[in-house]
């Protein structure tokens, strides 16, 4: 790959010249903030600005509503774009992708992404997934095993994770992440302001 390949731009305005280009491919990326910070908006138009480059994708809704919820809550959205939803843009719930057979989801994830060629892929509600996981399986060994996986396959993840990304409890997903973005909002008064840091960029000037 080109730099220029090896860079995944976000289409998204002011972000890609806060990235210096772009996410890194293929990488991990936590998008992280509170309920309502808008983590699954920002990665969907990630996505689908990544599908509109040629490039397939896949969502994953860990929520048992899924498919049917995302799309009608992405709908009124400028960049949301209905018929490239079933072939640019697949979206599945992720209990549907496990089989029997599958030791953990990170294997149906692996799995489903390797079948369609998805080279961006969206984990959305990712502390939802414990539900899913064997009892002797955490949520942070299945962040790492998918770390590991999305070299071999070439893809880009984007998990949305609730929290402040500078908890100390979100410690371990940060080391394990190859980037990291915050996403903040706060009142004051009358005045409404969203807020958004790169607080880990791996490999990359700050």
């Amino acid at each position: 790959m080109t730099n220029k390949d090896m860079l995944l731009p976000t289409g998204v305005f002011g972000l890609d010249t806060v990235l210096g280009g772009g996410l890194s491919r293929p990488s991990l990326v936590a998008i992280i903030g509170a309920p309502g910070a808008g983590k699954t908006v920002l990665a969907s138009q990630i996505l689908f600005h990544a599908a509109r480059r040629g490039l397939k994708t896949i969502i994953f809704t860990s929520f048992s509503e899924g498919v049917e919820q995302y799309i009608q809550h992405m709908q009124p959205l400028e960049f949301f774009d209905t018929a490239m939803v079933g072939d640019a843009v697949q979206v599945f719930t992720l209990a549907s992708q496990i089989r029997t057979e599958d030791a953990s989801p990170d294997t149906a994830i692996a799995r489903t992404i390797r079948a369609s060629g998805a080279k961006v892929v969206l984990l959305d509600g990712f502390q939802s997934v414990e539900a899913q996981l064997p009892a002797d399986r955490s949520v942070r060994a299945l962040l790492s095993a998918l770390a590991t996986q999305i070299r071999y396959l070439d893809a880009t993840v984007l998990v949305t994770i609730a929290g402040d990304a500078r908890d100390a409890q979100f410690h371990t997903e940060m080391t394990i992440a190859d980037a990291a973005i915050a996403l903040r909002y706060r009142v004051q008064g009358r005045r409404h302001e969203r807020l958004v840091e790169i607080v880990k960029l791996r490999g990359r000037a700050q």
